[in-house]
């Protein structure tokens, strides 16, 4: 992923912060945590977060999903795991982009990890290539051939 910051006049300085999660093995439970300890912590990992020369990243690393086709859940039977672990993570990078504000550069960076393909790879490839909001980054992949 190319970085751009269009509203930096300053080449002299800019600002990458990155806040990163990675291993939730589909456990959404604690995901609310994420939300406040950045909020509470925010002078101390974020730093110059209103400057033009800052880009902002969330960075999910792997193992975000587990099982995410899978549906033997009682109380949505129609739904699969990975969709009750989409919208939490969706939920996530809203709170996460309401906290850095519209006018800063923020972006949502994916890359999958071997949990996040159980059950095949339909699931993943169906709702994350056209998901708002997040940048997927995957190598040695082919999709044409992909089952």
């Amino acid at each position: 992923m190319q970085i751009y910051l269009p509203n930096s006049t300053n080449f002299g300085k800019s600002e990458f912060n990155i806040i990163s999660m990675a291993d939730n093995h589909g456990d959404v439970l604690g995901l609310p945590q994420v939300i406040k300890t950045m909020q509470a912590n925010s002078d101390e990992i974020i730093g110059n977060m209103e400057s033009k020369a800052t880009e902002n990243i969330l960075a999910i690393s792997g193992d975000y999903f587990i099982n995410p086709s899978k549906k033997t859940m009682l109380t949505h039977p129609h739904k699969t795991f990975g969709d009750i672990q989409y919208s939490f993570l969706q939920k996530i990078i809203y709170e996460v982009n309401k906290f850095f504000g519209k006018r800063n550069n923020f972006h949502t960076i994916y890359t999958p990890g071997n949990h996040c393909y159980g059950g095949g790879d339909d699931w993943l490839y169906s709702r994350l290539f056209n998901a708002p909001n997040i940048d997927v980054v995957m190598s040695n992949i082919d999709l044409k051939k992909s089952p």
